[in-house]
């Protein structure tokens, strides 16, 4: 239990990257306070006082985006490009939806106008990081296995032996003719 103390999870916290805390401060934001479509997400889950279901399934959406958001906050940046990717998507697509089309949020245009504009703009920011991220590994990747003479990696060419090996299966031992 030594890992959840306040100091250590702060340090923790304090060595992820600009993305990663981004992520996490709107995954908590998402969770804790109101947004265009519903209350507190939390606590409109949690209380049983409240009965309308149509504000409830809101707070759901939002609770499950500050969700993956976090856990896109502590994934590598590929994941973080998917999970948190697509939780600012279905935010963009639902706030454009219900605001704009169905006109059902008591918003200003421009409110609800910067917040999809920020969904996107993250969207984007994390789909560029998770190219810049693959491209960077994948040169680290092709300059380690250039300078070493031990086997392919994963995902280079075959030689043309290698290719027709591996088309053909195994061959068959020579036979002893004795």
């Amino acid at each position: 239990l030594g890992c959840l103390r306040p100091t250590s999870v702060l340090l923790k916290v304090s060595e992820l990257s600009l993305l990663s805390k981004v992520l996490l401060a709107h995954g908590a934001l998402d969770v804790l306070l109101p947004n265009p479509t519903t209350a507190s997400p939390l606590l409109r889950v949690l209380d049983r006082q409240f009965s309308s279901k149509k504000k409830r399934g809101w707070a759901w959406l939002f609770l499950m985006c500050g969700l993956m958001k976090a856990h896109g906050a502590l994934s590598d940046a590929k994941s973080a490009a998917g999970v948190a990717g697509w939780a600012y998507f279905a935010q963009a697509v639902a706030m454009t939806t219900e605001g704009f089309y169905h006109g059902s949020i008591p918003r200003a245009t421009k409110v609800m106008g910067s917040n999809i504009c920020f969904c996107v703009a993250m969207l984007v920011w994390l789909q560029v990081n998770a190219v810049r991220s693959g491209r960077a590994s994948t040169a680290s990747t092709s300059s380690s296995s250039s300078s070493s003479p031990r086997s392919p990696s994963v995902g280079a060419p075959l030689s043309p032996s290698g290719a027709q090996a591996l088309a053909t299966g195994p061959s068959a031992p020579p036979k002893d003719v004795s």
